[in-house]
């Protein structure tokens, strides 16, 4: 599980983006990050990976303060999506996916036949069969999103941090990406995701943390809806 106790983030110890706030997700929950363009999505996301310094307070995985993990510990805790899509032409998308299996391989990242089987399991899992050898160029945003995705999710970590992952995707894809967050959640993994696709979040997502104000909101998405949070997001937005 993700626990963030009393944190603040930014750039600027002076200039907080968001007020001292505690949050949670736990174990085998969904939980989706909503909030405006500028709002401090991204930087939550980059702060809770140790990515950006905490201006203060503590995050932990599992009880363990991100502070205490090295490189490999991080790695073995908590796996990432980042919203800018990967530009590693020269990779076929099975190499691609198969750098997520390195906290587990060593030094030297020899892959065994289970690895391996992951890795295609994947890359099945993802929509991608028929694009296994293809090198990266080959494909468009929304293919290389799903083999970022594909990468994450066979680092087999406890935790998942997605930022914007269905930023490039149409419409069936996005639910089909949903569907897939939702499988792994039922496995007990931890997710954690940024959106704007409001429709499909409320209907998978178990909590939402929403930006608003300076501050987050935390809550299921029928209290935060009962609340008028939602409205009062995008009263402006048309």
């Amino acid at each position: 599980m993700i626990s963030l106790e009393n944190i603040s983030i930014g750039y600027r110890r002076d200039k907080a983006l968001l007020s001292p706030v505690s949050l949670s997700a736990g174990e085998g929950e969904m939980v989706a990050l909503v909030g405006r363009n500028g709002s401090g999505k991204s930087t939550l996301l980059k702060s809770v990976l140790g990515l950006l310094p905490l201006l203060q307070g503590r995050c932990q995985f599992s009880g363990v303060d991100l502070e205490q993990l090295d490189q490999k510990g991080r790695a073995l805790a908590v796996s990432y999506v980042s919203s800018q899509v990967a530009g590693l032409p020269a990779l076929t998308v099975r190499e691609l996916v198969s750098l997520g299996r390195m906290p587990h391989t060593g030094w030297m990242g020899k892959l065994s036949t289970s690895d391996r089987d992951m890795v295609d399991l994947m890359i099945h899992e993802v929509g991608m069969d028929q694009f296994r050898e293809r090198s990266l160029d080959q494909l468009s945003d929304g293919e290389r999103q799903r083999v970022m995705i594909a990468r994450a999710l066979v680092q087999d970590t406890p935790n998942v941090v997605l930022d914007e992952p269905a930023a490039y995707l149409d419409i069936p894809s996005k639910y089909e990406l949903v569907r897939l967050l939702s499988l792994f959640r039922d496995r007990g993994k931890t997710i954690v995701y940024s959106t704007h696709d409001l429709e499909t979040a409320l209907m998978c997502a178990d909590k939402f943390w929403v930006i608003s104000e300076n501050t987050i909101h935390e809550g299921s998405p029928e209290d935060l809806g009962l609340a008028g949070l939602f409205t009062q997001l995008f009263d402006h937005s048309g």
